[in-house]
């Protein structure tokens, strides 16, 4: 049978360059996880990375997808994707400091409980947005806003 979380993703990437003409990268292996005795360990890699010039500063959307039902009238999102997400910004911004600006998106299949984004900020120094997003495979162009919200 198939990996359901790799056909979404790819599914997900694949319309984001395509319908929406996003340049993006899958599957970044930019950064590391830790140090270890003076070694980088365990490679970090977003599902999806975009990177855009906007006037001065550079702008960054990290994106992972998921292939899991949520319903956005409860408190049901897995914690450790946060977590995950969390990490990405962190070393993200850590990284890449000069102009840049980071957003990140949880991306999950658009059902009928769950149709709007959610915006939730983590309780970390920068406040960092994350915003659960329901991907709509049904209307692949409906996704081409995903950047425009905050």
């Amino acid at each position: 049978l198939f990996d359901m979380n790799k056909l979404f993703e790819k599914f997900v990437a694949y319309h984001l360059k395509e319908t929406c003409k996003f340049s993006l990268k899958e599957q970044e292996e930019k950064y590391y996880l830790v140090q270890y005795k003076e070694k980088e360990r365990f490679k970090i890699k977003p599902d999806i990375v975009i990177r855009e010039k906007n006037k001065d500063k550079i702008e960054i959307y990290i994106l992972d997808t998921k292939w899991k039902k949520i319903d956005q009238n409860t408190d049901n999102v897995d914690q450790g994707d946060l977590y995950q997400m969390l990490s990405y910004a962190q070393i993200y911004k850590s990284k890449e400091k000069e102009n840049k600006y980071i957003k990140l998106y949880l991306i999950y299949p658009k059902t009928n409980k769950f149709d709007t984004p959610i915006l939730f900020k983590f309780n970390d120094m920068y406040k960092t947005s994350i915003i659960l997003y329901p991907f709509d495979m049904q209307n692949v162009n409906s996704n081409c806003n995903l950047k425009d919200i905050s």
